[in-house]
């Protein structure tokens, strides 16, 4: 029994104290226990100078190489090595000092030169009168673990850091898609603003029309609260209301008298053409509105489809007010522009009948804004 406790090579008297010595042959069974435990257990006696070690089981050699004979007499920092926490050995040291129990992972090396991951638990033994007679140190080999925990944090860094520079390309790519939309918005407003100056080229009377009425009915829209998409499909079917009239021969659209009755009936199709050009345009798809409907009168007696009150979309609503405001504010070959109150009185006489009440009260509301736009 004694041989087992002090290791093979050196005899109990030299190292164990009396006290440490009988507590082991009084607990044989103990003893068998410790053997056979696949935990490495060390005994080292704190009487004597640099706590060697008087005992250790066979599970401490199979960790770390030892035999017990070879870790008899030394103290357990001869597992120390280069790449020892050194803060984990200050605990440790404060630990024992203090007479407390030490748990902690250490960076211990075998005897082969090989570094493995120790948890270590030494724990403060006292006799009855509670005097200190030994520190017990449980080692468990937990490399395979440390290192699965390891790899698995490598991986987790790996893929936050792939998952990083996929976020920042994705915000990269984004920027450049934003960019590149607002380019080509860019360049569908600007192409739809030059169809809007060519109408006005081709209809002399109307000059400069397209882009104040644009104005006009954007300014009443954001009154009215319409959304920032629904105001650029109101400035895209505002530029292109006219659209349609480049399907009306140039005889009608300029004959200095008024028009017969068939001559009414081509321009009354000129909403039609607008819808028929525009409605394969991907774009202009949610844009048709002001184009196809902005000729229709809330009571029902417009062109081309007779529709009555809400049934006419809101965008052409609008439109038709801010029409009606530069068509009669704006000079022509054959009248002076109307002053504004001669046009504010006719666009209210025509609420309920050609325009949406609401939407003149709301305009008329805002006229002082127009005036200073046109």
């Amino acid at each position: 029994m004694s041989n087992m406790f002090h290791g093979p090579h050196a005899p109990a008297p030299r190292l164990a104290s009396a006290e440490l010595r009988q507590l082991v042959r009084q607990n044989s069974q103990l003893t068998a226990a410790i053997a056979s435990t696949t935990t490495g257990v060390v005994i080292s006696d704190p009487q004597l100078r640099y706590n060697p070690i008087i005992f250790s089981n066979p599970a401490f050699t199979t960790i770390t190489g030892y035999s017990a004979a070879e870790a008899y007499g030394r103290n357990c920092r001869f597992l120390q090595g280069p790449e020892t926490d050194q803060a984990t050995l200050d605990q440790l040291r404060e630990a024992i000092g203090a007479r407390r129990t030490f748990h902690g992972m250490l960076r211990n090396y075998r005897k082969d030169g090989t570094p493995f991951w120790n948890e270590l638990t030494v724990n403060p033994v006292f006799d009855a009168a509670g005097d200190l007679i030994a520190f017990v140190g449980l080692q468990n080999d937990q490399t395979d673990r440390v290192e699965a925990e390891q790899a698995l944090r490598e991986s987790q860094q790996r893929l936050y850091a792939q998952n990083q520079a996929l976020e920042q390309r994705v915000r990269e790519r984004t920027h450049e898609l934003e960019i590149a939309n607002a380019k080509l918005e860019q360049a569908y407003n600007a192409t739809l603003e030059a169809w809007s100056r060519l109408l006005d080229l081709r209809d002399n009377d109307t000059e400069g029309h397209s882009q104040r009425v644009t104005t006009m009915a954007l300014r009443l829209a954001r009154a009215h609260g319409l959304s920032h998409d629904e105001l650029i499909q109101i400035q895209r079917g505002a530029l292109l209301h006219d659209i349609g009239k480049l399907g009306v021969p140039d005889a009608i659209l300029h004959k200095a008298g008024p028009l017969d009755d068939q001559e009414w009936a081509h321009m009354r199709k000129h909403p039609v053409y607008a819808y028929q050009a525009l409605s394969d345009i991907s774009f202009l798809a949610q844009a048709l509105d002001i184009p196809r409907y902005h000729h229709e009168k809330w009571d029902g007696t417009g062109y081309p489809d007779g529709l009555r009150g809400e049934q006419i979309p809101l965008a052409a609503r609008i439109f038709a007010v801010a029409d009606i405001w530069d068509a009669l504010r704006s000079d022509r070959p054959y009248r002076q522009g109307w002053p504004e109150p001669k046009v504010r009185d006719h666009i209210r006489g025509l609420a309920g009948t050609h325009l949406d009440p609401q939407i003149v009260e709301l305009f008329l509301g805002l006229s002082g804004d127009y005036e200073a736009a046109s």
